[in-house]
């Protein structure tokens, strides 16, 4: 399905975000991440990204990506020279790391571009929710409005490598925080710290975690 690019800009010194839009419907459940299609080569290059948000506009469904530019990488230069109006190849909204349609309270984590679906999601529930966002430096961080505007959500935003008024330092350490026994917890992280936080909430007889490495 071609697409087009709505809006472009940077969110803060390696995160892109961008808007595109369908003149049709498609379903999407929060969490979920659109495949793009850059269709730059002869061989194929296909990549996935979570979306921070999806409308509805006039008929037409609009998705918001922010993606972390990787300098070198395959899609690096097409995404570098994107630009208002260009068309985009979308294959599909897929995936299963999605939000649970229930009451239960809600604590999501996640570091870097890993917030991107959490924000959907949070946006979404009216449950009780927490948030624990962590990045290295302040340069780092991005869509602290869009947090600080998610209604009724307790929000917990580290800075592990300086001091940042308004943040909490180091990294996020739950082993003292208690939640109640039906709580979900969406963690998404690279693979290694995804399974070291989730062993550690296991350990405490949580049971109900939802995970996307990366």
């Amino acid at each position: 399905m071609l697409w087009h690019i709505v809006s472009y800009q940077m969110l803060n010194h390696d995160v892109v975000e961008i808007k595109i839009q369908l003149p049709q419907i498609i379903s999407y459940k929060p969490g979920q991440w659109a495949l793009i299609d850059y269709k730059v080569s002869e061989q194929p290059l296909k990549r996935a990204y979570s979306i921070a948000e999806y409308k509805i506009v006039d008929q037409n469904c609009e998705i918001t990506l922010a993606i972390k530019l990787l300098e070198g990488s395959k899609s690096w230069w097409y995404l570098k020279i994107a630009k208002q109006w260009d068309d985009i190849e979308v294959v599909g909204i897929f995936w299963h790391f999605v939000l649970q349609d229930n009451e239960n309270p809600k604590v999501f984590i996640g570091t870097w571009t890993g917030l991107v679906p959490l924000i959907a999601m949070a946006n979404m529930t009216t449950s009780d929710k927490k948030l624990y966002f962590s990045v290295s430096h302040k340069s780092d961080l991005f869509y602290i409005d869009r947090i600080q505007n998610i209604a009724n959500l307790e929000s917990h935003i580290h800075v592990s490598r300086e001091e940042v008024e308004g943040c909490e330092p180091g990294r996020i350490d739950l082993t003292a925080a208690s939640f109640p026994e039906n709580t979900e917890f969406y963690i998404c992280w690279n693979p290694a710290v995804v399974t070291a936080f989730a062993e550690t909430l296991q350990s405490r007889w949580y049971q109900k975690i939802y995970t996307e490495k990366y």
